[in-house]
């Protein structure tokens, strides 16, 4: 597993708000098979997982796209890359490609007895 990891910083409450609410909106509808933007089917094709992080008081977000491979990841790289923000939403102030080296969930085994 692969994983992207892109930070933004100074972005409003309002604007980081919205992008919650568009990606969640974006995301359902690729999983449902609704027309959507192009680059929003491309990356609904090869990111098997995304992880949105806020802090809408500091106005920082993080995202996380997961792949199964790197060539995968390498090309929604690609995808983000190309797509601007919207005015408001920050700037990015960092982007790694990483491999996923430990994904465990220690405590679901308590949860689940």
């Amino acid at each position: 597993m692969f994983a992207r990891i892109a930070r933004f910083e100074g972005g409003s409450p309002e604007v980081i708000e919205r992008q919650v609410d568009g990606l969640r909106r974006d995301l359902d509808a690729a999983k449902s098979g609704a027309p959507v933007d192009p680059s929003v089917t491309g990356l609904s094709n090869i990111v098997d997982r995304v992880l949105m992080l806020v802090d809408r008081d500091s106005g920082v977000s993080t995202m996380i796209v997961f792949c199964d491979t790197i060539d995968k990841l390498r090309e929604a790289d690609r995808i983000l890359d190309s797509m601007s923000p919207e005015t408001g939403a920050g700037k990015r102030v960092s982007r790694d490609l990483c491999e996923v080296a430990v994904d465990a969930s220690p405590g679901a085994a308590r949860r689940a007895a």
